[in-house]
């Protein structure tokens, strides 16, 4: 995907911090949506849903989705550790 265009000269920094970005996130489930985005291509609708439920109710028990609701109610920024 494609969603910004950078001048040659700007795309070493903009890739680095676009995976600095990616490190600091939540490693789980941004492997988690990469999982179901791939396996969705060859399933049905009911079958790709069932998929994200069940990532979703996984994830829901991680630390890092504890994390996430603390750091918004607390409206600091998230300090996530891949857990």
């Amino acid at each position: 995907m494609i969603w910004k265009c950078v001048d040659d000269g700007a795309l070493e920094a903009e890739a680095s911090a676009l995976a600095r970005r990616f490190a600091a996130g939540p490693t789980q489930g941004l492997a988690a949506t990469k999982h179901a985005i791939r396996a969705s291509s060859l399933k049905t609708l009911p079958e790709a849903l069932d998929i994200e439920r069940d990532l979703m109710r996984e994830l829901g028990a991680s630390a890092d989705y504890q994390e996430g609701v603390a750091a918004f109610m607390a409206k600091r920024p998230p300090v996530f550790t891949g857990r």
